[in-house]
């Protein structure tokens, strides 16, 4: 009876992994099967871009000869005109395409929606790899927090820094994520890049005074400016962390709404950081 009944639950135990393991299994394909999915869609989508775009191109040359040929004043206008209007209605085709084929998950607001996949595609332009993921709406934190314009902004500047700052490398293609979700019950903006690292001139001078990296390249250093003041009304935290050469990405932005205003910098050169920067507002792990 003993081993009988030893058998019939090492019969059971062995059932009931291989039914776990097996629904691990599905859902590691439905995962994968969703993935294939949205990569599809993607490329879909940016074959229409570029399918349109190298006809638009052929009207765009044609129209801006016939600017730089044209003597007459009221011509030069009416072909300005009508390079403005291509432009504005190649603007409003992507944003309505964009919106149906639904390429990255919903914030919970329209407007925030709407400013993350104009720089999804401004990102594509550059032949940059943007993702995202939200676990969390930005409802917990607009209204609460940050107002929803603030938001925009901060999205806005930092995605469009990271950008810049993956321009600014030498080889190899680029990558942003921006990741919304929930950390230890805060509210957490994260945006990763593996762009070229904050000169530490730069990171001494972070919300004091305008200071960028990349000043040819498009960057002014208001970003920061902006940043802190935002911050500083919400009480969030703003953390840095900087990755050794063995991670996908050199560095993070995140924004911590955590009531405690903090300024943190993880980084695998702590040390060096400790010893060149001279600030005291500064925490470096």
């Amino acid at each position: 009876m003993y081993i009988w009944i030893q058998r019939s639950i090492t019969a059971r135990y062995r059932e009931y992994l291989q039914s776990q393991s097996e629904e691990h299994y599905k859902e590691q394909l439905e995962e994968r099967d969703k993935e294939i999915e949205k990569q599809r869609q993607s490329n879909e989508f940016l074959a229409k871009i570029v399918h349109r775009d190298n006809h638009l191109m052929n009207s765009w040359n044609t129209a801006i000869d016939a600017y730089q040929n044209a003597d007459d004043n009221a011509e030069k206008s009416d072909l300005f005109h009508e390079i403005q209007t291509m432009i504005k209605e190649r603007g409003e085709l992507i944003d309505r395409e964009q919106r149906e084929t639904k390429l990255l998950p919903s914030t919970g607001s329209l407007l925030i929606d709407s400013t993350i996949n104009d720089l999804f595609i401004k990102a594509a332009a550059h032949g940059i790899d943007f993702d995202m993921a939200a676990s969390a709406p930005v409802s917990e934190i607009i209204g609460k927090y940050i107002s929803q314009t603030d938001l925009q902004t901060l999205l806005s500047d930092h995605i469009k820094d990271a950008v810049i700052a993956v321009e600014a490398r030498e080889e190899g293609s680029g990558k942003i994520l921006l990741d919304l979700s929930m950390q230890n019950d805060n509210y957490c903006i994260t945006i990763y890049d593996n762009g070229v690292a904050f000169e530490i001139d730069t990171l001494s001078k972070l919300g004091r005074e305008r200071a960028t990296t990349h000043a040819d390249s498009g960057g002014s250093g208001i970003g920061f400016m902006t940043t802190f003041e935002t911050l500083n009304k919400a009480y969030a935290s703003l953390i840095i962390t900087e990755f050794d050469s063995t991670m996908p990405f050199t560095k993070s932005v995140a924004f911590r709404f955590d009531g405690e205003s903090s300024f943190i910098i993880q980084s695998h050169r702590s040390e060096e950081l400790k010893e060149k920067l001279t600030r005291d507002d500064v925490v470096i792990l």
